[in-house]
């Protein structure tokens, strides 16, 4: 008798789900550009459309590699003197559009100087955006989505808050579990693995930081808190003018 793994088995499931989904509109934009081969516009956009289920199919396979290769410990960390609010800011402004597309509303709370760390930009800049995304995920339309960096002591904390559909007390604990999506209201369920807050604490612990869930429950709107080393703010220095007689 075959003995089976049923975290295996309802992973496998959530794959092929996920994987299979991009593939209807795919398949219709095929068909469209088919029976619209002189109409360039339409063309245009059925293309935008295989892009985007294209782009969608690759950033959850690169994401699910990722927590293989840290599980691993096949990950290095390519770290270099950075500013936190600068990287959060490029994030940022990379999402508008998405963001402005599903009609959220996205502001900023940065300090007002520097917020220097010592980090691997291209992994701090994939923290953030998981995190956006994961916001804009479960927030319906109209919805505010705020990305705030301030210091803290000896850290630099990068804050994402949403107003949205919150999460359980229950689901809190393990939130950052590897395919975790947490209860959401039938209406609004997007599926998915769960891989994406999973990734975004191991890469958080990678850089000897901590990332913390918080929400009052459900329809309450969520944080994330993530808390990095801050390196020293050097002061800069003023050149000293010596008085002549």
């Amino acid at each position: 008798m075959i003995e089976t793994n049923p975290s295996a088995e309802e992973f496998l499931a959530m794959l092929a789900h996920e994987l299979r989904n991009p593939l209807a509109p795919i398949r219709t934009a095929i068909g469209i550009i088919r029976t619209c081969q002189n109409d360039p516009a339409v063309i245009e956009w059925s293309c935008q459309i295989m892009e985007r289920q294209v782009q969608h199919m690759t950033r959850l396979l690169e994401d699910l590699l990722d927590v293989s290769r840290i599980t691993h410990r096949q990950i290095q960390l390519n770290k270099e003197n950075t500013d936190l609010i600068a990287v959060a800011r490029g994030s940022v402004d990379a999402l508008r559009i998405v963001l402005a597309n599903k009609n959220l509303n996205l502001t900023t709370d940065f300090a007002e100087g520097p917020v220097p760390i010592a980090a691997d930009v291209t992994r701090i800049e994939q923290i953030i955006m998981n995190l956006v995304l994961n916001a804009a995920k479960f927030t319906p339309a109209g919805g505010q989505i705020i990305v705030g960096v301030q210091p803290d002591g000896d850290y630099a904390v990068l804050r994402v808050i949403d107003n949205g559909d919150g999460i359980h007390p229950d689901v809190l604990p393990r939130i950052f579990q590897l395919f975790e999506q947490g209860d959401r209201p039938p209406a609004r369920s997007n599926g998915g693995l769960g891989i994406g807050l999973a990734l975004v604490q191991k890469l958080v612990l990678l850089h000897s930081g901590t990332i913390e869930a918080r929400s009052a429950g459900p329809g309450q709107g969520s944080e994330f808190a993530v808390r990095l080393p801050m390196m020293p703010v050097t002061p800069s220095k003023t050149p000293v003018v010596s008085a002549t007689t």
